[in-house]
């Protein structure tokens, strides 16, 4: 077996022997086999199998269609009972002609979105405490030791955020060179000692990695979870994720407020942050819709090769905040539609069409027009920074609005590069995003500052 080898270092792997079973229309290919399963730094969750004992099916048909499934389970020398679940991931054709290939058995492999693995001891799924490994979270600050743990609350669940052992060596790989790491522990302990399903804390921890990716901005997910038998404090189930984090960003750095400074500015509290996170009856616009546009200030966050990439990302992530603000209130109109074409359009189209100008023109004038009931970027942007109470000022919306144009334009932005402008320009973008998203989280506290040329430090 050369799993391993072939895709890098793995967080977590396991080998043993299994069953698994390939349908394809009228094809059905069922064997046995030896098993290594890995899960890698990358996110990626990798099973390989060597076939053997592989009975000859009653007729194979290759067809077009892409309705093949596979399934897996498998049983470790350590007694851990695997089984892939959701989605997997495979090259169809060499597994419908495995029986062809009886003869010389070779090693194949898929990919899986999630994989279950329990063994005796646990607990029919009740447990009142797991761990998760996540990846690409980092406490940024000067301190040679390992950083203070976080500890929140959410949902009246008690949860503690530690780094993995390593972490300072962790920490300046993708600090200086980016990619993909394992950075810390979350545990989370259920309310009161009560057992809870396992699925319980997985889907609180779903949610919680849109809390860290909003102020690292970075895409944090996890790779794994566990949950421990209460009498021998030993694992005994666990699920593990294929997921596809991205490269790590320094474009915000996360400093969590410590216990023995006394801070001179403003800080973002995390733990009234988590608080409002997960009291849905704050938030001004819907959850889901919440939770995509993290996702997407997490990729405007991303490096590009082209700076003026990021920078488009990142005005149109404030355009799609004040879109999905104005929506909330009705307030994305000047007047309504009906109304502006009944009152105001007619009266208008009469003044363009007396214009001394050529008929070409007059006609793009009056499609401009047309839409001429809505309100501007800038309105709605106004809008946004007085209803929630966001520390802009008039020059952060002029140059957000100049670099909007600018990129959308003309592909680049206001400033002049050579200045240091374009890092300004960027930086003010996302700062602002990261504190509308804050205000619209329904979080009230302090908000981080924002300094020229310098990074965002929540």
């Amino acid at each position: 077996m050369r799993v391993v080898e072939r895709h890098g270092s793995s967080v977590l792997d396991y080998r043993g022997v299994c069953n698994i079973s390939v349908s394809d229309s009228n094809t059905r290919v069922h064997a046995n086999g030896y098993f290594e399963v890995a899960q890698f730094e990358s996110g990626r969750l990798v099973v390989g199998v060597v076939p053997t004992k592989i009975p000859k099916p009653t007729r194979i048909e290759i067809r077009n269609r892409r309705d093949t499934e596979l399934s897996f389970t498998g049983e470790t020398l350590d007694n851990w009972i695997l089984r892939t679940t959701g989605d997997t991931f495979f090259s169809r054709v060499p597994w419908l002609l495995l029986p062809l290939a009886a003869a010389r058995p070779s090693e194949l492999s898929f990919g899986a979105q999630y994989l279950e693995a329990c063994r005796s001891g646990a607990s029919q799924e009740r447990y009142s405490m797991t761990k998760f490994l996540i990846g690409n979270m980092l406490w940024h600050h000067k301190a040679t030791e390992k950083p203070e743990p976080i500890r929140l609350k959410a949902r009246d669940y008690e949860i503690t955020v530690t780094c993995v052992d390593g972490y300072q060596d962790v920490a300046q790989r993708l600090a200086h060179g980016h990619g993909i790491e394992p950075t810390a522990w979350v545990c989370i302990e259920s309310p009161d000692g009560k057992s809870e399903r396992f699925s319980c804390f997985r889907d609180l921890m779903d949610d919680l990695t849109h809390l860290f990716r909003l102020v690292t901005g970075n895409l944090v997910d996890w790779y794994y979870g566990e949950a421990y038998d209460p009498c021998s404090e030993r694992p005994v189930e666990r699920v593990h994720k294929h997921t596809t984090p991205t490269s790590f960003s320094n474009t915000v750095r996360f400093e969590n407020r410590r216990t023995d400074i006394q801070y001179l500015f403003p800080k973002l509290d995390l733990c009234e942050l988590a608080m409002a996170f997960f009291d849905q009856s704050g938030h001004v616009l819907d959850t889901r819709d919440l939770k995509t546009l993290i996702n997407h200030f997490t990729t405007a966050c991303g490096d590009s090769i082209f700076f003026e990439s990021s920078g488009l990302l990142a005005s149109t992530l404030i355009e799609l905040i004040v879109a999905k603000k104005a929506e909330t209130n009705d307030s994305a109109n000047l007047l309504t539609k009906s109304k502006y074409r009944a009152h105001v359009l007619p009266a208008l189209k009469q003044a363009v069409m007396r214009l001394n100008v050529p008929c070409e023109v007059q006609h793009g004038i009056v499609a401009y027009l047309t839409g001429g009931h809505r309100k501007s970027f800038r309105q709605k942007l106004e809008s946004l920074m007085h209803e929630c109470d966001l520390p802009l000022i008039d020059r952060d919306v002029n140059l957000i609005v100049h670099s909007r144009n600018a990129l959308v334009h003309a592909g680049t932005f206001q400033s002049r590069a050579e200045d240091g402008g374009w890092r300004n320009d960027y930086g003010v973008m996302v700062w602002t995003a990261l504190v509308a998203l804050c205000r619209l989280l329904g979080y009230q506290g302090e908000l981080p500052e924002r300094r020229d040329g310098q990074t965002i430090v929540v």
